[in-house]
């Protein structure tokens, strides 16, 4: 178990075990006198695990413990107290308020993309996803489990006395430093309401396609399609792998050149200057191939479309592609590949694929190597001792060609395909990183398994 924020204050020390790299019982810890054996000794007692020493000024360690988790311990001491003094909700009280606000202002300045709020029999959990991956944050009371939930309902403007379905809404957080707009999903679990909240920080940059780090002849034939007047191109990946990004580095080159630009989104996450962006909203009936529908008689040159999801967008997709419409869309698939597999699943005549699609572009997201620690196994206070700092992106192109329609007009299998067409796969792009030591085996396998 670890330590207070207060025992740590005490003793001039920082745990830092919630963002190790392994999931090992060594637990790395910030000293000012890393040969202090009592003082480790003591530490190993208090939690009974083995410890890593690791060397911090007493100011690195003070702005640690100020930054990991600010006046939490007394904000949940006001929180007890009022329980105890008052008969009010806690979850309208100010404590409450200012808890759930210091978790909102910790993950913005983390620049988390997720806040997993899960609550267990005994405690509720508030975990951080960075860099793709989850680590624990703090766990709070089970008493407070509704409170907590009930506040971040209300935030969103949701029912907070339903509590037997899924809800969805979103917010816009403001504080003195930071501010975005958070998505809200709550599920409701055996030992309370789940809630996981989506931060969609403002962007920093207006990425173009130069800035995705793609290989310059992949760089170059992407290039050429987004300058293309018709056809259908689509990008593919698991959720959280960077589509959306690309496809908007591609439409910021097109907005340039005087085009009538229409995006239809679920949700709209950033805004796009100088498109059309439109919401899709399913409880008043305008689901994507109803937009689509729409968007059509507005006279666009350029769709976005945020995903197709069944035969019915598929269709007036593919079918507005071959009608003067660069279409944009994205699908949930394994590889570039298995995109043309999805369409035809969904109910896409293989001549129609053939004609429409443009290409493929299949993308992950995997994470570099620490330049400070190089990776080290134990990682070091610059990575927070992953061993990792940052992401970029892997890449894959399959572009359309007689080759590639022949094969799919002849409904060929996806190995088939990948025995006639020669393309720079994932896993060589992937191979390619390990070898140039910009990522690590470990981390490749996580992602491509």
């Amino acid at each position: 178990m670890i330590p207070s924020i207060s025992w740590s204050k005490a003793h001039g020390v920082a745990f830092l075990s919630s963002l190790s790299k392994t999931e090992s019982h060594s637990l790395p810890v910030a000293m000012s006198d890393p040969s202090n054996e009592l003082l480790i000794a003591l530490i190993q007692a208090e939690t009974s695990q083995s410890i890593t020493p690791h060397p911090y000024s007493l100011a690195e360690i003070q702005k640690y413990n100020s930054l990991s988790n600010p006046s939490t311990e007394s904000i949940l001491e006001k929180i007890q107290l009022q329980k105890n003094l008052s008969d009010t909700n806690v979850w309208e009280s100010e404590p409450i308020i200012e808890l759930v606000d210091t978790i909102l202002e910790s993950a913005m300045m983390q620049r988390v993309s997720d806040i997993h709020f899960e609550p267990f029999e005994t405690h509720l959990s508030v975990r951080f996803r960075k860099d793709g991956l989850l680590i624990p944050h703090l766990t709070l009371p089970d008493w407070l489990k509704d409170s907590v939930i009930l506040r971040l309902k209300v935030l969103a403007c949701l029912d907070i006395s339903e509590k037997r379905i899924p809800l969805d809404g979103r917010f816009r957080f403001r504080s003195p430093n930071h501010h975005c707009a958070i998505r809200i999903s709550t599920l409701p679990t055996r030992y309370g309401e789940k809630a996981v909240l989506r931060l969609l920080l403002p962007q920093e940059s207006k990425e173009d396609l130069e800035s995705l780090g793609m290989p310059l002849e992949m760089l170059t034939k992407v290039k050429l399609i987004f300058e293309k007047p018709q056809g259908i191109f689509i990008v593919t990946g698991p959720t959280g792998s960077g589509k959306t990004s690309s496809l908007y580095a591609g439409l910021r080159c097109i907005i340039q050149k005087q085009l009538n630009v229409t995006t239809i989104e679920d949700p709209v996450e950033y805004e796009l200057h100088g498109a059309n962006q439109v919401q899709v909203n399913e409880k008043a009936g305008l689901h994507f191939a109803t937009a689509l529908r729409s968007v059509l008689r507005q006279d666009p040159d350029v769709i976005f479309v945020g995903e197709i999801r069944d035969k019915e967008t598929a269709c007036v997709a593919l079918q507005a592609a071959q009608t003067g419409h660069l279409v944009l869309t994205t699908l949930h698939t394994n590889d570039s590949v298995s995109a043309i597999s999805r369409l035809e699943d969904l109910g896409i005549s293989p001549p129609l694929i053939a004609d429409a699609v443009l290409g493929v572009l299949a993308q992950r997201l995997l994470r570099k190597v620490c330049p400070h620690c190089l990776g080290l196994e134990s990682g070091c206070k610059h990575c927070d001792f992953t061993g990792y700092k940052g992401r970029f992106a892997i890449f894959e192109l399959l572009e359309a060609s007689p080759k590639l329609n022949h094969c799919i007009i002849n409904d060929f299998s996806h190995s088939q395909i990948l025995e006639e067409i020669s393309f720079l796969k994932l896993t060589d792009y992937a191979n390619l990183a390990v070898k140039e030591k910009k990522t690590t085996m470990e981390e490749l396998k996580r992602v491509l398994g």
